[in-house]
């Protein structure tokens, strides 16, 4: 058998389905797509993308759009038509990285390496002050206080916003509008207490 009629005979057997025709053309002609993105593939985003990727990402195209009223009537024509999808794809990771403000590789900053073990950072976690148990112990006796402070209705507004329940929330159990529960909270904060 000719080698024409051996690829054309894959080809009807990839149209029909067949799995194995499948990942034998994915073997027999990847390495093309694979030469084309590794070609066409730009130095900013080779840290981005491995090649692979693009690999892949045109199999997938390639299966699950198949190419309308294209004809692969020899290896060449399937070769030319693989190699001009992998380059749009590797065109259009372009413009999305490099083109866009958001994604954009010239955004990103490259991090700092340390070069000896004084660079070295031990805690990577950002320096935040927690309270202490006496802190916490003052604010509860500040909490305690303000409740005690307080007619019935906005004590219980008060333990409702403080277990989470939201201003409409509070509002609607008392009978109130929610600006009322605004304003209780600014004149609270006004005459300063927590």
């Amino acid at each position: 058998m000719d080698e024409a009629q051996d690829f054309r005979d894959l080809m009807r057997q990839v149209q029909a389905g067949s799995q194995e025709a499948a990942r034998r053309l994915c073997d027999e002609y990847g390495s093309h797509i694979l030469r084309v993105v590794r070609r066409r593939l730009p130095d900013q985003l080779r840290s981005k993308f491995d090649s692979i990727d693009f690999v892949q990402d045109v199999w997938a195209s390639f299966f699950s759009d198949p190419p309308q009223g294209q004809r692969f009537d020899d290896p060449h024509a399937l070769v030319t038509y693989l190699a001009k999808l992998a380059r749009n794809k590797v065109i259009t990771a372009y413009r999305q990285r490099v083109g866009s403000g958001k994604y954009g590789v010239s955004r990103e900053c490259a991090l700092q390496v340390a070069t000896s073990e004084a660079d070295v950072v031990t805690d990577p976690l950002p320096d935040v002050r927690q309270a202490t148990p006496s802190q916490w112990v003052m604010a509860d006796e500040r909490w305690q206080r303000l409740l005690d402070s307080q007619p019935p209705e906005r004590r219980r507004a008060l333990l409702m916003l403080r277990e989470g329940s939201s201003h409409r929330e509070v509002a609607e159990s008392l009978g109130l509008h929610p600006k009322a529960i605004q304003r209780l909270l600014r004149r609270l904060l006004s005459e300063g207490e927590p």
